[in-house]
Order: structure tokens, then sequence, then C-alpha cells
């Protein structure tokens, strides 16, 4: 019961603080991508993370991801 409790815990903490920032913005004048699409609703791990941060996920595929891939790919292109 405990490690349920926990997990809501932890999605109602992450998700309070991204509306705060959310709100804070639209007040700014800016526009804030959704975070959490229902996480707990997934069918599996791959959706899970998906839904869960999504703007952590979708940083990291820009900035990390699809760069390393393209280093990665030019290296084996001069073999």
């Amino acid at each position: 019961m405990a490690t349920y409790a926990y997990a809501w815990h932890i999605y109602f903490n992450f998700s309070g603080y991204t509306n705060l920032v959310t709100g804070i913005a639209l007040l700014l004048g800016f526009v804030v991508p959704r975070n959490f699409n229902a996480p707990y609703l997934a069918i599996n791990l791959a959706d899970f993370w998906r839904r869960w941060h999504i703007s952590l996920s979708t940083f990291i595929r820009d900035y990390v991801y699809i760069p390393l891939g393209e280093i990665v790919r030019a290296l084996f292109d001069k073999m």
C-alpha cells in the first residue's frame, strides 16, 4: 500500500510543480507543452516513459539522442 501511495505522491508532486510553472508561464505570455499524459494508465514500460515527463523525454531525444546518432553514423560512413 505504501508503494502505491508513494508513486501517487511522486506523480502529484511533479504534476503540481509543473502546473505551477505552466501557470506562471501563461501569465508571462509563454505556452508550455504538457508534461504528463496519465502515466499510470500505461500498459507497458515504453508507454509509461512516453507519458511520464514528456518535456524531459523530448529534450533528451532532440539534444542528446539525435546528435549522438548523427555522430556515430558519420563515423561509420568514413569507414
